[in-house]
């Protein structure tokens, strides 16, 4: 198994970024697990989501990656 942890900030939930980047995850036959969430109380507060995302190797780490990264996501480790 290959996994990697990777973040995204700003209007996540109304942008609807999260459930994009979920959603291409297990599009592309990878996993994932939310360590850590906060929402914005207002329309105007940011909201943060770390994510462990696990895939069967790396090539396909690597496809699930190409995906998300373009939506905003951040490579932590």
């Amino acid at each position: 198994m290959y996994h990697s942890k990777i973040e995204l900030k700003g209007h996540i939930l109304d942008s609807h970024v999260l459930p994009r980047v979920l959603d291409k995850v297990v599009e592309l036959g990878g996993d994932f697990s939310v360590e850590d969430i906060s929402i914005g109380k207002t329309k105007d507060d940011p909201s943060y989501a770390r994510l462990e995302v696990t895939a069967a190797n790396e090539a396909a780490w690597r496809r699930i990656w190409e995906a998300v990264q373009p939506l905003g996501a951040v490579l932590l480790t």
